[in-house]
This record gives C-alpha cells, sequence and structure tokens, in this order.
C-alpha cells in the first residue's frame, strides 16, 4: 500500500510537470508568432574606404563604432587589397546586406568572392 501512494504521487507529479511545460513552450511559441521583422531596428551603418600600400580597403562602422577594418580582400591569402575603390564597395554591399539580415560575422565565402569576380 505504502509503495503505490508513492507511484501515484510520482505519476501526479509528472503528469503536472507535462502541464506546465506544455503552458510554458506554448508561451515562447506564441510570443515567436508574434515578432514582426518591423520591430528589428536595422542598425545605422556608415563605411569608409582608405588606401593602403596594396591597395585599398574599408572599414565599417555600425552606429558609430568601427565593427570591421578591412585592409585586404576578405578570404584571400596574402595582403592584397582591392584594385579599386569600386571592386571594394562590390564586398561592402554583401557585407552590409549580411549585417542588415542580422547574419554575424558576415564572413564572405570563397563562392561569393567567385561571383563577385575576385577569384577566377
Amino acid at each position: 500500500m505504502k509503495y503505490l501512494k508513492i507511484i501515484a504521487l510520482l505519476v501526479l507529479l509528472l503528469i503536472v510537470f507535462f502541464i506546465l511545460s506544455y503552458y510554458f513552450s506554448n508561451q515562447t511559441i506564441s510570443l515567436d508568432k508574434n515578432y514582426k521583422k518591423e520591430n528589428y531596428e536595422i542598425p545605422k551603418i556608415d563605411v569608409k574606404y582608405f588606401r593602403t600600400e596594396n591597395g585599398w580597403g574599408y572599414d565599417i562602422f555600425i552606429d558609430g563604432k568601427q565593427y570591421i577594418h578591412q585592409p585586404n580582400i576578405p578570404g584571400m591569402q596574402g595582403k592584397n587589397g582591392f584594385k579599386t575603390k569600386e571592386s571594394a564597395k562590390k564586398v561592402v554591399d554583401l557585407v552590409c546586406e549580411k549585417i542588415n539580415n542580422n547574419i554575424v560575422p558576415p564572413a564572405i565565402t570563397n563562392e561569393e568572392l567567385r561571383n563577385l569576380g575576385f577569384i577566377e
């Protein structure tokens, strides 16, 4: 009889646990359903281009703070800078798009460099 009471108590505790977990998991889901993209504030991004002895580089500032200092072509070996300011802008545009879409870190892949014409 004593074991039966213990088992009944354990079953009751399990039922309460499952009910509470179900309740709280639904609360989280309902909050996610109410989330709207327009509630996400897009950061203010500023870009400054600069010359190096190896070409062009860029700095990206988010809300006034330096976020990226890139003196060379990202993802490529060596210290080769961009040949022109316009070629650096191609990569900057992609990096800024990633930042605005909350892709962190906004790394540039070899495939993306290939699509932009930096790799053959």
